[in-house]
C-alpha cells in the first residue's frame, strides 16, 4: 500500500567537527551564512514522499553514523530513521538567489520479480529561483530532476515563461503559510523506488490529486517527529557549505565527525577517498543485497552528486550546471525578466575551487570534459 509522507522544514543545520585535515579550511562569511540560512528556511519545500518500503525515507549520507557511504545500502531497517534531512546550497547574483534543495536516499531500488536495475545511494533535488525583493525575495521558478531529465515550473504571474529552448512543464503549488508558519513553501514530491522529483501534482499516482486540506489530515503517516524537529512532520536543513552550526542545533542526530558533502568532495580531490568514487559520483557497492542476480541487476558507483546532475538533451548545459552555474541554466530554461544577472556575488562552489587553485590547467579528477572552469571562475564578482 502506498504511503504519502508530508514533511516541511525545521531549522537549518550544518556539521561541526572535522573528519580529517588535508589543508587549511576555506574561510566563510558568517553574515552570508546567516542570511542564506533564513532564505533556505523561508522557501523550503513542502515535501511529499511516496513510499513502498523504508528505503524510500530520505535521510543524510551518514544516517548509519559513519562517513563511508559505500555500505549505506545495508543499514536500512524496517523502521524509518529518527529524522529526515535535506542538503541545501544558496548561490547568489545581484538580482537573484538560487537555492538548491537536495534529498538523499540510501537505495535506488525495485520490487522483486520485475526486471530492473538497482544501485546504492540516490540523490535528487529542486532548484528554486528567488527574485530579490523585500526581505526574503519571491520564489518565481523551479527546476527539478528525475534521473537524467530536468523539469521546469513557474509561479503564476512571475514573469518567467518558456524559453526558445525549453517549454515550462507546469505551475508551482504553494502551501498555506498560515498553517506551515514562517515562509512561503513550494510543493514537491518524489516517487518511490527511483525517487524522481517533480513539482507537487505532477507525478502520476492515485494520491497526486491531494490538496492541502486533505494533506493536513494525513501528515503523520509514515514518519514520527523528533524532539527537536517541530510539528507538522519536519526535516532538518543541512548546508552544503557551512560546517559550524550543527553541533548546537542537531548534535544528537548527526555524526559529530562528519563534514558536509561539498567539503568531502574537496577532500576527495586532495586524496581523501571515503565518500566519492570520482568527481561528483558517490561510492556505492554492488554487494549487501543490492540486486538479486536473477531479475534485479546492481550497478556500483553510479549515484551523482548535485555538481554532476545533468539533463540528457538540454543542449550546451553540461553536468553540474544546476549547482555550480544555476543562473546560466535558468536563463536557458526560461524566458527571464530583463533584470537577470549572470555574475555571482556569492558562489561557494566556484570560490572554493578558486581558493584551492583549480582552473583549466589544474582540473579536479573527473571534472566534466566540456565544462570550462576558467569561464565559470570569471563569473565571480
Amino acid at each position: 500500500m502506498m504511503k504519502i509522507i508530508l514533511l516541511t522544514s525545521a531549522l537549518i543545520v550544518t556539521n561541526a567537527l572535522a573528519f580529517g585535515q588535508v589543508d587549511e579550511p576555506v574561510v566563510r562569511d558568517n553574515r552570508k551564512e546567516s542570511i542564506h540560512e533564513k532564505l533556505a528556511l523561508y522557501h523550503s519545500p513542502i515535501h511529499l514522499q511516496h513510499t513502498g518500503s523504508p528505503a524510500d525515507f530520505y535521510t543524510n549520507l551518514e544516517y548509519d553514523l559513519d562517513s563511508y557511504v559505500e555500505n549505506n545500502w545495508s543499514y536500512i531497517t524496517n523502521e524509518a530513521p529518527s529524522a529526515a534531512w535535506s542538503y541545501y546550497s544558496v548561490v547568489e547574483t545581484a538580482t537573484h538567489y538560487f537555492i538548491l534543495y537536495t534529498f538523499y536516499h540510501p537505495r535506488n531500488w525495485a520490487e522483486k520479480y520485475s526486471p530492473a536495475e538497482e544501485h546504492a545511494n540516490d540523490w535528487h533535488g529542486a532548484l528554486c529561483v528567488i527574485t530579490k525583493k523585500g526581505q526574503y525575495g519571491e520564489l518565481d521558478a523551479m527546476i527539478t530532476n528525475e534521473e537524467d531529465d530536468f523539469y521546469s515550473y513557474v509561479r503564476r504571474g512571475s514573469g518567467f515563461s518558456s524559453s526558445a529552448n525549453e517549454n515550462v512543464d507546469g505551475s508551482i503549488f504553494f502551501g498555506d503559510t498560515a498553517y506551515y508558519g514562517f515562509g512561503k513553501h513550494p510543493g514537491i514530491q518524489q516517487k518511490k523506488y527511483g525517487h524522481g522529483l517533480k513539482a507537487l501534482a505532477y507525478i502520476p499516482s492515485k494520491r497526486s490529486n491531494y490538496r492541502l486540506g486533505e494533506i493536513k489530515k494525513s501528515n503523520k503517516i509514515g514518519w514520527g517527529a523528533t524532539p527537536q524537529l517541530k510539528e507538522p512532520l519536519t526535516y532538518g536543513l543541512i548546508s552544503m557549505f557551512y560546517s559550524s552550526r550543527n553541533k548546537s542545533n542537531f548534535g544528537n542526530y548527526l555524526n559529530d565527525e562528519s563534514k558536509t558533502p561539498w567539503e568531502k568532495q574537496l577532500l576527495h580531490i586532495q586524496g581523501v577517498a571515503y565518500t566519492y568514487y570520482k568527481w561528483g559520483v558517490l561510492l556505492g557497492s554492488d554487494e549487501y543485497g543490492c540486486g538479486d542476480g536473477v531479475y534485479l541487476t546492481c550497478k556500483k558507483n553510479v549515484c551523482k552528486a548535485p555538481w554532476m546532475w545533468d539533463d540528457k538533451d538540454d543542449g550546451p548545459n553540461y553536468p553540474g550546471t544546476i549547482a555550480i552555474d544555476p543562473a546560466q541554466l535558468v536563463k536557458y530554461y526560461f524566458k527571464v525578466p530583463e533584470a537577470f544577472s549572470l555574475k555571482y556575488v556569492s558562489n561557494l562552489y566556484l570560490s572554493d575551487l578558486k581558493e584551492k587553485g583549480y582552473n583549466n590547467n589544474k582540473l579536479p579528477e573527473g571534472w566534466p570534459e566540456k565544462l570550462d572552469l576558467n569561464a565559470l571562475l570569471n563569473k565571480l564578482e
